[in-house]
């Protein structure tokens, strides 16, 4: 024990030496005592700023804008264009009519009678344009300006996917922000067009894969599981749906297949659109009962809570009808254009289409005969059973109408 003593003594003085020599570093000081209750206390400095403090705050990430569908003039709610034989009759929304300012007869330098009209956000810049298919295969575009259809990049746009015969869907099946083109075909598959704002030839266009689709079933899109890129599903003689799910590159990503419903029968009219604004498009078909029979779905079925039959202020079977948000408050409404040229409103409150304003809206345009392009396409659903073509033709392609 003394061994060990005797040197650290002798190191102790070493280190005493050398500090009183300055050749040590000193040690940094202690802050000062905090003064009694006693004692008058000094002003102290002001605190240093945390890290939390003094750190710039991210800015929060943008909110993507709402997209109505079917909004022509780009005020976030769906309005109704139709093709009539005189040309082109837009009934913008107000949220409570179709009368609202520039609703009337729009300019465009495309559409002739037979030929397929539909309509999508072709350029992507937040106001829907219209198209048709013509007889020799080709798309002819006509962007919206929110007036008239006849913005600069209307014309014929090149594609790999027209063909006569088929029936163009739209909707933006890669996810870019543009709406594309799908024609269904009976012998040659799902025929896909992206956008690229001025054509409908962008890489990745042309055949597509899917799971579902045979000929004569009845096809419908959205974005059925909500991640941004719009899918395709039909509604087939057994009151079954079977859905593709897009990759961007096909519809055939993990999710497709047959999805369960609470009740889809064949024989009613199917619409598609987010009926209860969760995001992901749902499914309701317009029955010969005057039963709307609502599929919503939960990104994998359409079964999801809230399904069955909702009430609704309008529609009987006959009336043409029609899905969009026409209120703008984030859930998809159905409208119906009737044989007196008056269109009724069923607005959607998440679980019946009866929520206020409701009823019938004044309209600028639309009469008996005239096509509005968010209808359901029966009526040029010339595939159909022959059963089916005698329902549609006496019912929708209505008869004395030069349908």
């Amino acid at each position: 024990m003394k061994n060990l003593v005797r040197p650290l003594v002798a190191i102790s003085l070493v280190f005493l030496t050398l500090a009183g020599c300055g050749l040590l570093p000193q040690p940094a000081p202690t802050a000062a005592p905090q003064p009694t209750a006693t004692e008058s206390a000094p002003p102290t400095a002001a605190p240093e700023p945390t890290t939390e403090e003094s750190a710039p705050t991210a800015e929060p990430a943008p909110v993507a804008p709402f997209h109505a569908g079917f909004d022509y003039n780009g005020d976030a709610r769906s309005d109704i264009v139709l093709f009539t034989k005189n040309g082109w009759q837009a009934a913008l929304s107000s949220g409570a009519g179709f009368d609202a300012p520039s609703s009337g007869p729009w300019t465009a330098n495309l559409g002739m009678w037979g030929e397929i009209p539909f309509a999508g956000d072709f350029d992507g810049d937040g106001k829907t344009d219209i198209a048709v298919l013509n007889w020799n295969g080709e798309f002819w575009v006509g962007l919206s300006t929110g007036s008239s259809f006849d913005a600069e990049g209307s014309g014929l746009w090149a594609s790999p996917a027209g063909l006569w015969g088929g029936i163009p869907l739209s909707g933006d099946f890669d996810g870019d922000g543009r709406d594309d083109v799908l024609v269904f075909t009976e012998k040659d598959g799902l025929r896909v067009g992206l956008s690229t704002g001025r054509s409908f030839d962008a890489p990745g266009s042309g055949r597509w894969n899917t799971p579902a689709g045979l000929w004569s079933e009845q096809p419908f899109t959205g974005d059925f599981n909500g991640d941004g890129k719009d899918d395709m599903a039909v509604l087939n003689w057994q009151g079954q749906v079977w859905v593709g799910i897009s990759s961007g590159a096909a519809f055939d990503a993990a999710g497709g297949g047959q999805w369960a419903v609470k009740e889809a029968p064949w024989g009613g009219m199917p619409l598609s659109g987010d009926f209860n604004g969760d995001s992901k498009t749902d499914l309701v078909v317009f029955t010969p009962e005057n039963k709307w029979k609502v599929n919503l779905s939960s990104g994998t079925s359409f079964d999801a809570e809230g399904s069955g039959d909702w009430n609704s202020a309008a529609g009987l079977w006959g009336e043409l009808p029609t899905a969009g948000d026409f209120n703008g408050d984030g859930r998809a409404d159905i409208a119906l254009l009737n044989g007196n040229s008056e269109w009724w409103l069923g607005l959607s409150s998440g679980a019946s289409f009866d929520a206020s304003g409701s009823g019938r809206w004044q309209s600028a345009a639309g009469a008996w005969c005239d096509v509005p392009l968010n209808a359901a396409d029966f009526w040029r659903f010339d595939h159909l059973t022959p059963n089916m073509q005698n329902l549609w033709e006496g019912r929708f392609r209505l008869s004395g109408c030069g349908q």
